[in-house]
């Protein structure tokens, strides 16, 4: 019985190992997809993450200038979505992307599409060196079969929660095994 409660403690912190382990990713760290396209007189790097991002949910879309063109620093960048002749949507209001705090000639923000199929990121720059729009060409996926991480987490290791039951269990049984020895021994 002792071995099939260190048995159960140890699954069960087997399984608290695995919850401590399942954090989060940083948006950054995740696939990206990068584009480089020309906006008037701006040379721009695009980072889209993810790579392939979900109807309905929010995706970070980063804007730089590349090397050895005009900079971004100071200028006003807008982000709107324009649904493809084959996508049943309409376009989205425009978005001011925020300058990154690390790098000031780097803007980031947020976009959410409702609709999944072909889109175009427009993306509008207006600075020193003048203005200038481009798209970015993006496909938006369906929606996932489970809407949010945290419940993916939450019902995969549900069972975790059945072992710990077990392991408790285990615990007052064995305790009643002993006090029972015990008793038997003094008589």
């Amino acid at each position: 019985m002792e071995q099939a409660l260190r048995c159960g403690l140890i699954l069960s912190l087997l399984g608290l190992s695995t919850l401590a382990a399942a954090v989060p990713v940083a948006a950054h760290d995740s696939g990206g997809r990068v584009e480089q396209v020309r906006a008037g007189p701006y040379d721009l790097m695009v980072q889209v993450y993810p790579d392939l991002p979900r109807m309905g949910q929010a995706f970070e879309v980063t804007v730089q200038a590349l090397p050895g063109g005009p900079s971004l620093r100071g200028s006003v960048v807008t982000l709107a979505g324009r649904p493809a002749l084959e996508t049943d949507a309409a376009p989205t209001r425009p978005v001011n992307l925020e300058p990154e705090p690390h790098d000031r000639a780097s803007y980031a923000g947020e976009l959410t599409l409702g609709a999944r199929g072909a889109w175009g990121l427009e993306i509008h720059v207006a600075g020193a060196a003048g203005s200038g729009t481009t798209q970015v060409p993006i496909t938006i996926a369906a929606p996932g079969a489970i809407p949010s991480v945290w419940l993916g987490y939450l019902i995969g290791l549900s069972p975790l929660l059945g072992l710990a039951w077990f392991a408790w269990w285990q615990r007052g049984y064995l305790h009643r095994l002993r006090a029972e020895a015990l008793f038997v021994g003094q008589r």
